[in-house]
């Protein structure tokens, strides 16, 4: 009987893991997505394209369409590339944290100086 009330709890604790490492996991890929779309605009800074193209390669495992990819030059000398994912948990406690948006906006940037 205590196993039967507590495999709820425990089948939740570990729904709710996995969906922070899926969060972890979205994350980081934003990061390293952001800092190499910046090291590409570093380098090419004309390409704006490119740049993109180069960001949304390396965040291949995630939807596209919830994406969205930013190129500012805050100065003459630096490029910013900024990105938003709106990551949607599988878990509905995850949801009820984020006041039942349903979403989660995870953002990224990263800001190099251009080289020439």
């Amino acid at each position: 009987m205590e196993f039967a009330l507590t495999l709820g709890i425990l089948m939740v604790f570990v729904l709710v893991i996995v969906d922070l490492g899926r969060v972890a996991y979205t994350y980081s890929s934003l990061h390293n997505a952001a800092r190499e779309g910046a090291r590409y605009g570093a380098i090419h800074p004309t390409h704006y394209s490119q740049i993109e193209a180069a960001t949304r390669r390396l965040t291949a495992g995630l939807n596209q369409n919830l994406l969205s990819f930013s190129l500012t030059y805050p100065t003459t000398s630096v490029v910013r590339v900024t990105l938003q994912y709106q990551f949607t948990p599988a878990t509905p406690i995850l949801q009820l944290i984020r006041y039942g948006s349903g979403m989660i906006t995870l953002q990224s940037q990263a800001t190099m100086r251009i080289e020439q």
